[in-house]
């Protein structure tokens, strides 16, 4: 669930990736909520993105999720730390699944950055969208919506 400063991870569509975050503030009038990148403790670099651009931080991928393997076609999130920047999720396909690992290849990047991973590892991670269904609650805290549809 979402608390007052609970970890949020933050998407970054041009990358496809999911930067971890703390969650500052909520503007009530533009529905923006104020970010600090985890690794990133300039305040200078802190950022206003909308609730549709957020989500909960899940520190480890479900039991359940590990404990099967992946499959060709699958859409899932890998961690990685590029050179100089914290660790971040970024959205990868399942390009390739044998018997003990899976080859994944990150959106938006070539086949030169193509990754062998277990199929249990700790850094794949299923694919999640961005919650469209957070509101503001009082105590500038966020809570998830559950009568809403994602979109």
């Amino acid at each position: 669930g979402w608390a007052d400063d609970s970890g949020l991870e933050n998407a970054d569509e041009m990358r496809h990736a999911w930067w971890q975050a703390d969650a500052l503030a909520f503007n009530a009038d533009n529905g923006l909520v104020r970010v600090r990148y985890r690794g990133y403790e300039d305040e200078a670099e802190d950022e206003w993105r909308p609730l549709t651009q957020l989500r909960p931080y899940e520190e480890h991928p479900p039991s359940w999720w590990r404990s099967t393997k992946r499959s060709k076609g699958e859409a899932v999130e890998v961690s990685w730390a590029p050179p100089d920047h914290p660790m971040a999720r970024w959205e990868a396909k399942v390009i390739e699944a044998r018997a003990r690992k899976v080859k994944v290849r990150f959106v938006g990047f070539d086949a030169t950055w193509d990754t062998w991973l277990p199929h249990h590892s700790d850094e794949m991670f299923p694919a999640r969208a961005p919650n469209a269904s957070m509101r503001p609650v009082d105590r500038g805290g966020l809570k998830r919506d559950r009568h809403s549809k994602l979109r």
